[in-house]
């Protein structure tokens, strides 16, 4: 029984090195992403200074180092501490510290500006946080090195922690399958036909495929049932390794074919990431060429961390995380008994356990779109702010997903429509920005933002472009 709960709950050390360098890739890869819109998206020069931050959210839930100054130096200053703790994580140095710090930095970051989060920085706070419970630096690290002690036997370890990671890893397939309880999901089978309809989203892959409608059809039911599904084969009594591995790889599939066909930033990489968990020793075995020791080896050199006490408080902690958060997820659906009280809640958005799974669900949006900023000139001109001082023009762009600069920027702005609260801020923006460059006579007075909104139908057809006015504002105004 001990040998099939290590099977089925446990994790290989490999695979925890492998996810300990993974992150630590992914952290520094999203810091230079960040960096080239550091000033715009985290400093009180850009879209949203603090004082509108805090004025919109009520300063709940606001746990940031990002928040104490405004300025940029102090930004990057954070940026590079980030970058620092990142390298630490990736070489296995002090290696709980590492991840515990760069967990903190990562919430902290996602804070300083709710608008430009991404879906992919919810799953990976996610893993992070799990992460800082498992013992990342047990192989391939500097910490290893220098307790200068072989692998245990296995080499596996089988802990609440471990329990809990793989339980939130396929928590997020479940809890997505079960929001997706509308008919183009269930029995109509045509939402990746809407969800690839989003021109902004979607990739000149994604678009090909709409020419397919058919197939469109098949893949949608089967990535219904992959999320059903897959979870369960994960944690097959029989036969765990051949089965484990080959739902191993249909989720790998699944996530490579998400990132062909949609702009959805790092997602796809950091889903992929979190299932190395999962895989059976035996392919480690293939993978490293090695055998596993058949007789035991001298254990690891103990330390204060790893003392029988402080595991089994850590172990009770978190399972009792564990529960939170399945408690969390069940309340969640929209078929749910009863909701946590508020100030259960606030446990889940102080430690940023809160989580929300819901890609494309319950149906995906047909709302498409494009925007459109006219701005009026002192000199009674109009330009298009939007397209750094055009033309106004309100037909579609040759390609919508190209008027965005990245993937945060194209999130911010299709987040505004439905958070006119942050409006203001950016409006203040846009003036600021055209005034320091334009003289006098072409300063600009006044702006509108609009969102021009083309509506998905059956059948591969649009609706008719319809100009929503998101916000109008006159430079000069606080508010």
């Amino acid at each position: 029984m001990r040998a099939k709960l290590d099977e089925l709950f446990g994790a290989d050390l490999r695979a925890l090195a492998v996810l300990r360098i993974g992150l630590a890739l992914t952290i520094l890869v999203d810091l230079v992403q960040r960096s080239g819109d550091l000033v715009l998206h985290y400093t009180d020069a850009g879209l949203l200074p603090r004082a509108d931050l805090l004025r919109v959210t009520g300063r709940r839930t606001l746990v940031s180092l990002h928040l104490l100054s405004g300025a940029w130096p102090w930004e990057a200053l954070l940026f590079v501490v980030a970058g620092v703790c990142a390298v630490a994580l990736l070489v296995g140095y002090r290696t709980r510290l590492a991840t515990v710090a760069s967990w903190f930095l990562f919430i902290s970051l996602n804070a300083r500006n709710p608008l430009v989060v991404l879906g992919g920085d919810g799953l990976l706070r996610i893993v992070l946080f799990w992460a800082m419970f498992l013992p990342l630096g047990a192989c391939y690290s500097v910490d290893r090195t220098a307790r200068r002690a072989p692998l245990p036997p296995g080499p596996r370890v089988l802990s609440a922690a471990t329990v809990a990671y793989l339980v939130q890893i396929v928590l997020m397939y479940w809890v997505t399958a079960l929001r997706k309880y509308d008919p183009e999901w269930r029995t109509e089978g045509t939402a990746l036909y809407y969800a690839l309809s989003v021109d902004y989203l979607t990739t000149p892959v994604g678009h090909f495929l709409l020419g397919f409608p058919a197939l469109l059809k098949l893949l949608t039911h089967g990535v219904l049932w992959l999320e059903f599904i897959g979870p369960i084969l994960l944690f097959s009594p029989f036969l765990t390794t051949p089965i484990r591995s080959l739902t191993i790889l249909a989720f790998v599939i699944f996530q490579i074919g998400i990132a062909l066909t949609l702009r959805i930033g790092l997602f796809p990489w950091i889903s992929v990431l979190a299932m190395v968990v999962f895989v059976p020793s035996s392919v480690w075995d293939v993978v490293t060429r090695r055998r596993r020791p058949e007789s035991p080896v001298a254990p690891p050199v103990a330390s204060s961390e790893d003392s029988p006490l402080r595991s089994r408080v850590l172990g009770v902690g978190v399972g009792a995380l564990l529960l939170y958060v399945l408690v969390w997820n069940v309340t969640s659906l929209p078929a749910a008994p009863f909701r946590l009280g508020e100030s259960f809640q606030r446990i889940g958005y102080l430690l940023r356990l809160d989580q929300t799974w819901n890609m494309f669900a319950p149906s995906p949006s047909k709302d498409d779109g494009w925007y459109v900023i006219p701005g009026r000139l002192r000199d009674g001109s109009t330009v298009d702010l939007f397209r750094n001082g055009g033309d106004v023009r309100w037909d579609r762009p040759a390609s919508v997903a190209a008027s965005f600069p990245n993937s945060r920027w194209r999130r911010y702005m299709m987040l505004l429509p439905n958070h006119v609260e942050y409006a203001p801020p950016y409006a203040r923006y846009l003036c600021r920005s055209w005034n320091r460059t334009h003289g006098d006579g072409r300063a600009l007075e006044a702006l509108e933002i609009v969102f021009v909104v083309e509506r998905t139908l059956p059948d591969s057809r649009k609706s008719a472009p319809r100009r929503q006015s998101v916000y109008r504002h006159t430079c000069g105004e606080s508010s």
